[in-house]
């Protein structure tokens, strides 16, 4: 019922051309348009269900249209959150030095923003799965390279050194997290046109 009142001056601006259209129409005796003079009842109750129909059918599509909308533009702010906290992490990472815990909740947030994105996508039938594939596995990288692990570019033992819960990186093994993290940002850049397609 919220519907009629929302439309009711269409409706009854529509009532009123339809009803001037049909007696401006029995005035005048066109010579090729037959005219009856009555009116059927079946006749206007169509006439009604058709214009009921019609106004109900978009009301719901417009609504349903409105809530994807909605939905996507909900992802949309959460991997731009996901870009951010990412940027900041990685801002931390690249000076060369970062506290150890620091360091592993910025890892532990990515990945959470990961997953929930990734959820939400899911929910709604989205079909991203490679994508998300794809920077869950950026991810793993990222963490492993941010850990004790050798470099990939040099086998230097000295890469990485922790003390006093203080990671401190060679200049080697920060410019590998810093392309690492450029990556990173380019696959959340591709998740974020593919979602702003669907």
């Amino acid at each position: 019922m919220r519907w009629f009142i929302k439309f009711q001056y269409s409706i009854i601006t529509g009532i009123i051309c339809l009803a001037i259209g049909y007696f401006c129409g029995k005035e005048l005796d066109y010579t090729c348009f037959t005219l009856n003079d009555e009116i059927s009842v079946v006749d206007i109750l169509t006439l009604l269900v058709t214009i009921f129909l019609a106004i109900y059918v978009g009301h719901v599509i417009e609504k349903v249209n409105e809530s994807s909308r909605t939905e996507k533009t909900l992802i949309i702010s959460s991997i731009e959150r996901l870009d951010n906290i990412s940027r900041d992490v990685a801002n931390n990472f690249i000076s060369g030095k970062i506290e150890y815990q620091i360091a592993a909740s910025g890892l532990k947030k990515i990945g959470t923003g990961i997953q929930r994105i990734k959820k939400r996508a899911e929910m709604l039938g989205w079909k991203t799965q490679d994508e998300f594939d794809e920077i869950l596995k950026k991810h793993r990288q990222l963490r492993n390279l941010t850990t004790d692990t050798p470099s990939t570019d040099n086998n230097d033992s000295n890469e990485i050194k922790v003390k006093q819960g203080m990671i401190e990186f060679s200049s080697n093994r920060t410019r590998e997290i810093h392309n690492e993290f450029e990556s990173f940002y380019l696959l959340l850049f591709e998740l974020l046109i593919k979602i702003n397609r669907n």
